[in-house]
C-alpha cells in the first residue's frame, strides 16, 4: 500500500507534464513499473519465506519465567547485604611464583616445599580477606543483577581468595589452630554460597568452584591431620546449612533468561547498523525475524528449560539444545562453540553476520545463541549434581573420621553403623536414577565412599572419574570416589608427571 500511495501520483503527475517528450514518459513509466514489479517479487518472496520458517513452539503454559528475587541496582546495595563486602574487595595480583603452584596445591597441598604466592598473596589481601569473613556472618545476600550479557562481573574473581581461605585453613590446621581454620573453611564455604544468590550462571559455576576447592581442602584436613571430633562435628553443620541453603538451579536460569531478556531488547533498540534498522522498522518480519518473534524465541527455550528443571527431569535441556541447535547455521554453530569458521579475514566474518541478520537466516543466528545458552545451563547443572555429591560425600568422610578416631583407627563396616551416631541418615546419590544413598567398600583398613558418577552405574568404587590415568585406563568403570587415599594417590600422579616433564 505504501508503495501505492507513493507510486500513483508520480505516474499521475508525470502523464500531465508537458516538459518531457512522450518517448521519454514512456521509458520513465517502464522503468517504473519494472521497479514497481521487482519490489512486489521481492515482497511475494518473502511471504513465502515466511512459511517455510519451522514455528517455534510457544512458552509453556504455568511456567514463571520472572525471578523470585527484585532487581538489585548497584545503588541499592546496603551494608546489610553481604554483597557490599564482597563487592569492595580491591584487586591484588598475585606476585611472581614458580609456574606449577596452581598445579601443585590441589594435588599436594601442604606436602612438599613451601607456597611463597599464597604466603606473599595472603599479606597482599588481608583486607580482601577480612572484607569476606564480615560477609560470612551476615545470613542475607543478593548479588546486583547483570542487565546485559558480557557485563564485567568482578565478583567473580573471588575464586582466588577463596583458594587463599583454604590454604590458610590447611596451614591453621597443620599447627593445630582449630579455631582459625575452622573460621576460614567457613568463610570460603558460606562467601561461596553466597555468590549464587541473585545470580546467573556464571556466578553459580563461581560457587560450585568455592564449594569444590573447600570441601577438598575440608577432606583433605580431616584424612591427614587427625582434627578433633568438635572441628567435625562443627564442620558437618555448616555443610548440611550449605546443601539446605543452596539456591536452586532455577532461579539461577531465570536470572539468566532475564539478563538476556535485557540484551535483546538493547540490541534491537540502541544498534545502528542498517540490518538492525531493518529489525526495527518491521522489515524483516515476513520471514519470522522481528523483535518480538526474537523474543518469544527467547521466552519458548527458557520456559522449556526451566519446566524441566522444575520437574526434575534433565533430559528438558537436551531436548532443547537439540531444538536450538538443530535450526543454526553451521557456520556460526561452529564460531558459538569455539571451532573458528572457514573465514579467512575480519572482514568476512562481520559481512557474515550481517548477511545472517538481515536474510532469512536470521533466525539461525537467534537459534545458535539460544543453543549456547542452553549448553551453558547443562553444564551448570552437571556441575552442581558434582556439587552436591561433594558436598554430601564430605559431611560422609567426617563421619568415616569420627567413627575411626573413636574406634581405634578402624573403618567402620557399612554407612548404616554411622546412622544415627554420627550423621542423620546417609544422604541420597544426586546421581542415582533410582535415588539410591551413597555407596561404601572397605577392606578393614581403607575405605572409599562414592557417588554412581555420571554414568548411573556402579563400578565398585575403584576408579574416578576425577582421575584422568583412570578415566584413560578404565572409562567403562568410573565413579566419583573420596578415598582414604584420595590425596595419596593424587600426590603420586603429580609427582609422576612432574618426573616425566623433567625428562
Amino acid at each position: 500500500m505504501f508503495l501505492f500511495v507513493i507510486f500513483v501520483p508520480f505516474v499521475v503527475n508525470l502523464i500531465r507534464n508537458k516538459g518531457p517528450s512522450m518517448k521519454a514518459k514512456t521509458g520513465c513509466l517502464w522503468g517504473c513499473g519494472g521497479l514497481l514489479g521487482l519490489l512486489l517479487l521481492a515482497w511475494g518472496a518473502l511471504l513465502v519465506l515466511q512459511h517455510t520458517v519451522a514455528k517455534w513452539p510457544d512458552p509453556v503454559p504455568g511456567v514463571r519465567l520472572e525471578p523470585s528475587r527484585p532487581i538489585l541496582a548497584e545503588a541499592g546495595v546496603k551494608p546489610d547485604n553481604a554483597f557490599y563486602y564482597i563487592r569492595q574487595w580491591k584487586d591484588v595480583k598475585p606476585a611472581d611464583s614458580p609456574a606449577d603452584e596452581s598445579l601443585r596445591w590441589p594435588a599436594c597441598g601442604l606436602a612438599g616445599s613451601p607456597y611463597p604466592i599464597f604466603e606473599r598473596a595472603i599479606a597482599d589481601n588481608a583486607e580482601n580477606l577480612a572484607l569476606y569473613q564480615k560477609a560470612a556472618t551476615l545470613p542475607n545476600c543478593q548479588v546486583v543483577t547483570p542487565q546485559k550479557i558480557l557485563t564485567e562481573l568482578p565478583e567473580i574473581k573471588v575464586k582466588w581468595h577463596i583458594i587463599l581461605l583454604c590454604y590458610r585453613a590447611e596451614k591453621a590446621a597443620a599447627i593445630r589452630d582449630w579455631s582459625s581454620s575452622l573460621d576460614d573453611l567457613r568463610t570460603a564455604l558460606v562467601v561461596s554460597s553466597h555468590l549464587s544468590r541473585g545470580g546467573v550462571l556464571i556466578h553459580r559455576l563461581c560457587s560450585i568452584y568455592g564449594h569444590k576447592s573447600t570441601t577438598a581442602s575440608l577432606r583433605r584436613i580431616a584424612q591427614e591431620r587427625n582434627p578433633p571430633v568438635a572441628f567435625q562435628k562443627t564442620m558437618d553443620a555448616v555443610l548440611a546449612e550449605t546443601a539446605r541453603t543452596m539456591e536452586p538451579i532455577e532461579e539461577t536460569v531465570r536470572q539468566e533468561w532475564l539478563m538476556t531478556h535485557s540484551s535483546f531488547n538493547e540490541f534491537y533498540r540502541d544498534g545502528n547498523p542498517p540490518v538492525l534498522w531493518a529489525y526495527e522498522h518491521g522489515l524483516t518480519a515476513p520471514i519470522g525475524s522481528s523483535p518480538c518473534r526474537s523474543l518469544q524465541m527467547l521466552d519458548s527455550v527458557f520456559s522449556l528449560a526451566i519446566n524441566g528443571l522444575e520437574r526434575g527431569d534433565e533430559r528438558v535441556i537436551q531436548t532443547a539444545i537439540d531444538m536450538t541447535y538443530s535450526r543454526s547455521a553451521d557456520t556460526l554453530n561452529s564460531a558459538l562453540l569455539g571451532v573458528p569458521p572457514p573465514l579467512t579475514s575480519r572482514q568476512e566474518m562481520r559481512w557474515e553476520r550481517i548477511r545472517m541478520l538481515s536474510n532469512p537466516v536470521a533466525e539461525q543466528f537467534l537459534a545458535a545463541f539460544l543453543g549456547s545458552s542452553m549448553y551453558s545451563i547443562k553444564v551448570t547443572l552437571d556441575r552442581s549434581l558434582l556439587e552436591r555429591a561433594d558436598l554430601d560425600s564430605t559431611r560422609l568422610v567426617l563421619a568415616v573420621r569420627r567413627w575411626e578416631l573413636e574406634h581405634g583407627g578402624k573403618p567402620p563396616a557399612a554407612l548404616a553403623e554411622l546412622v544415627p551416631g554420627y550423621i542423620p541418615a546417609v544422604p541420597e546419590d544426586p546421581f542415582s536414577p533410582r535415588h539410591e544413598p551413597f555407596r561404601y567398600r572397605s577392606d578393614g583398613m581403607s575405605w572409599a565412599v562414592y557417588s554412581v558418577g555420571e554414568d548411573g552405574k556402579d563400578g565398585g568404587g575403584r576408579y574416578s572419574q576425577l582421575d584422568r590415568e583412570d578415566k584413560k585406563l578404565h572409562p567403562s568403570e568410573l565413579d566419583l570416589v573420596f578415598a582414604s587415599d584420595e590425596f595419596q594417590k593424587k600426590r603420586t600422579r603429580y609427582e609422576e608427571q612432574q618426573a616425566k616433564t623433567k625428562k
